[in-house]
């Protein structure tokens, strides 16, 4: 098994003769610099691609969303696969990923306490994987560790009485 280092140069390899082939670029350039990036206006995050018309309309809707207002993220969006992929990919990908930390965040705000214990178990899940592209999770996730717990001590109570 290669080192996951020595994979991705491969891949940016792989991905540059592709390029090259299709006469999109000349010569050896450093694959970053073929990828188009957007920093997104009253925000410290930069995104692998720049937003375009079909996708325009969609980050207008997360954008003006209260939880993303509350809750100000600096996702990068970045991996492995932002080197594999076409740019507008990448940026529904993103869209995806900004779209499912809002919905969770919010449904969790609005309706925590009357989620079941394995859906609220699905979010943290969630969440944490979101993690892993930036978001900062720390204020749903505890917010859904202090609901679990008062879900527990209910059912505990509940036992209790039961005896």
């Amino acid at each position: 098994m290669q080192a996951p280092g020595r994979e991705r140069m491969q891949n940016e390899r792989r991905y540059l003769r592709r390029l090259r082939r299709r006469k999109l670029i000349r010569g050896k350039r450093d694959l970053r610099s073929e990828i188009e990036t957007e920093t997104v206006p009253n925000s410290e995050f930069v995104l692998p691609f720049v937003k375009t018309s079909k996708t325009l309309a969609g980050w207008k809707e997360c954008e003006s969303r209260e939880a993303f207002k509350r809750w100000p993220q600096r996702p990068h969006f970045n991996g492995p696969w932002v080197f594999q992929t076409p740019q507008l990919i990448r940026q529904f990908f993103a869209l995806g990923l900004m779209q499912s930390f809002l919905d969770i965040s919010e449904s969790i705000e609005s309706r925590g306490k009357d989620l079941p214990s394995d859906e609220l178990d699905e979010d943290k899940e969630a969440l944490v994987a979101l993690e892993t592209y930036g978001f900062d999770s720390t204020r749903p996730l505890s917010q859904i560790e202090e609901i679990l717990s008062l879900k527990r001590k209910e059912a505990d109570l509940l036992e209790e009485q039961h005896r």
